[in-house]
């Protein structure tokens, strides 16, 4: 809970010896008019995602990548990334499955050279303040999802101290393709972004677009990904309604392969199996 300046706070310290916290008058004395700080917080504050499952979206792929060569060194920035969570991934023990019941396959061991997030409006998990937002965002009631946030939250903080830990610069979607590495580094670069794209301004979108694609075209093949994870509205119809979908560059430019269907908390994926081939032949060439 959001503390309550003044005296106000006061009154509901004094008043939590009879009031039980989770009874509807204490609910109602929680959201007052008189608390100011509250309403400031809630009209003020936002945030992109607080949901660490969603990292599937650049384990998996970073898996199909590296198969052939586990020692190359991944590069992972992720847009919209709110307080960076997706980004420690690899810390977190694995969580995804296939339709069929069998563990996904995930990069868990992969060298990591950076971890970069991207976000208009940045949370910092390194301050309480920020990582009590994250936690008030979890809908009621939902006990998994809350292990996975604070066992993400801890696995951020301890990486502060190493060689790749993980932050998050403030930009906006269309500047990012410029902020990415060009040429031939011989690194693994992997750009991800996690149901952004419907919240961005169309012109901003196609910006974004355009610029990752060319991005793309500008790195040898094979030596990219660009991986999105958005609502799709024809799979909404007849399944889950997002789709994990990779882009890279092949032999013969881009090329895009819809490799899963998920929900927007993914644990279960229906993966596509003619995708991921095409995936692996294509990086291969």
């Amino acid at each position: 809970m959001v503390n309550a300046p003044g005296s106000l706070r006061d009154d509901m310290r004094s008043q939590r010896s009879f009031l039980d916290a989770r009874s509807p008058a204490y609910a109602r004395l929680a959201v007052t008019a008189k608390r100011a700080y509250l309403w400031r917080t809630l009209a003020e504050r936002h945030l992109q995602t607080n949901e660490p499952a969603r990292a599937v979206a650049w384990l998996w792929p970073a898996r199909i990548a590296t198969a052939s060569k586990p020692a190359r060194p991944l590069e992972l920035f992720d847009v919209g990334s709110s307080a960076g969570l997706n980004l420690i991934g690899d810390q977190l023990p694995p969580m995804w499955e296939r339709q069929d019941g069998e563990q996904l396959d995930v990069a868990l061991t992969v060298p990591m050279t950076r971890r970069i997030g991207f976000d208009l409006r940045p949370l910092d998990v390194l301050h309480e303040e920020d990582a009590r937002w994250l936690k008030a965002c979890v809908w009621p009631g939902e006990r998994e999802r809350e292990a996975r946030l604070e066992l993400a939250i801890r696995a951020f903080r301890s990486l502060q101290s190493a060689p790749d830990a993980p932050t998050v610069h403030l930009a906006r979607a269309g500047e990012v393709p410029s902020l990415l590495p060009h040429g031939d580094d011989g690194l693994l670069a992997l750009v991800c972004q996690t149901i952004v794209r419907d919240y961005l301004p169309q012109s901003e979108w196609e910006t974004y677009r355009t610029g990752l694609q060319s991005w793309l075209l500008s790195r040898p093949p094979g030596s990219a990904m660009w991986v999105e994870l958005e609502v799709n509205e024809q799979a909404r119809q007849g399944g889950p309604p997002v789709a994990l979908t990779v882009h890279v560059r092949g032999a013969r430019g881009l090329c895009s392969f819809g490799l899963a269907q998920c929900e927007p908390h993914p644990r279960r994926l229906d993966v596509d199996v003619a995708a991921v081939s095409a995936l692996r032949a294509a990086l291969d060439a």
